[in-house]
């Protein structure tokens, strides 16, 4: 009479009824593709689940797994490998790592409006995950540099420069 967590999360994540206990197997036994498989596979998006329980749990399983017994936590999970990008639960410890990539890359290249335009996107990223954690004393939040190369000015120096020449074409 009541539908349970894995029933209620299978009908929002695989588009179909389920007995109670289950995660996106039908009352057949026929397993129902979930939404992230489908995505994943039609248009190759990027798929994550955040979640203060377990990741394996029945509401988040709903949306990227298929198995008839919702207790069978360590069968879900081996689902995710292909399906799912990023997982966040509330479960110590718990660790994510984010990295401003193109910074090092506009390096690379001697890009310097790259660099600086990256710097900024990846300062403004920094600012918005140290105002979601914002009164919190248990995360601890580590910036570093990739390996402090965000010097273009290494292929050469002064006006005869590379560097020179795109610092006059963005600055003036």
């Amino acid at each position: 009479m009541v539908t349970d967590s894995a029933a209620a999360s299978s009908a929002w994540g695989g588009g179909q009824r389920v007995n109670n206990g289950a995660i996106n197997v039908d009352p057949s036994g026929k397993e129902i593709t979930p939404i992230a498989a489908i995505l994943k596979k039609n248009c190759n998006a990027r798929i994550g689940l955040v979640t203060t329980a377990t990741v394996t749990h029945a509401t988040p399983a709903g949306f990227a797994a298929s198995i008839s017994s919702r207790g069978n936590e360590n069968s879900i999970a081996p689902q995710y490998l292909n399906r799912v990008d990023v997982i966040l639960a509330d479960d110590p410890p718990f660790l994510l790592q984010v990295e401003g990539a193109r910074v090092d890359h506009a390096a690379h290249l001697n890009d310097i409006a790259g660099l600086l335009g990256d710097q900024l996107a990846f300062d403004d990223a920094l600012a918005a995950m140290l105002a979601m954690i914002a009164g919190r004393d248990d995360i601890l939040i580590v910036v570093t540099s990739d390996h402090g190369n965000a010097n273009p000015g290494l292929n050469g120096m002064g006006k005869n420069s590379e560097v020179f020449g795109h610092m006059m074409e963005i600055f003036g």
